[in-house]
């Protein structure tokens, strides 16, 4: 009620849609973080991403879209289709709803095929039906640094320093 009368639906959804100093909203943050780091090539790395509604409503048709570095092949998502759908080195996930204070998890996997001493760097973001108070928090990347393992010529075949074996040619 304002000023001895009620308030119209449509000031209703106004006052709805401004936000409040942010109250009225949801936001959506993104944690992500990477299983090791530095990760030699040819190992298979795990990145974990969470999203979290800190605001005071559900929000609804929460999607996840997840930009693979490139040196990465793809090789699961937990949760699998239909909920995330890899194509082409993006993968995005359909996750729904997230009540306000709860947390979704997507762990995807991936193996690193670089043939070279290089930084990988994974970014995901969300986005939802509603507007959210804080677009800042609605991305997150993670850094890697991929190493590749020094090979020595010895007189007798070649040897793998990291413990990997001696291949003997001769």
């Amino acid at each position: 009620e304002l000023h001895n009368r009620a308030l119209s639906a449509n000031e209703i959804l106004g006052i709805f849609n401004a936000g409040s100093a942010g109250k009225c909203k949801i936001d959506l943050a993104v944690n992500k973080t990477a299983s090791t780091n530095p990760i030699k090539t040819g190992d298979s790395l795990t990145y974990t991403v969470e999203v979290v509604n800190k605001g005071y409503f559900t929000a609804t048709n929460v999607s996840l879209v997840d930009i693979l570095p490139a040196g990465v092949t793809f090789v699961m998502a937990n949760p699998g289709a239909p909920t995330c759908v890899e194509t082409s080195g993006t993968l995005n996930c359909n996750l729904g709803s997230i009540p306000r204070g709860l947390t979704t998890t997507v762990k995807v996997g991936v193996a690193v095929n670089l043939t070279r001493t290089a930084t990988i760097t994974n970014t995901a973001s969300v986005t939802a039906t509603e507007g959210d108070s804080n677009l800042s928090n609605n991305s997150a990347s993670v850094t890697n640094n991929v190493i590749v393992p020094e090979i020595e010529v010895l007189d007798n075949g070649l040897s793998i320093p990291d413990n990997t074996g001696v291949v003997d040619f001769g």
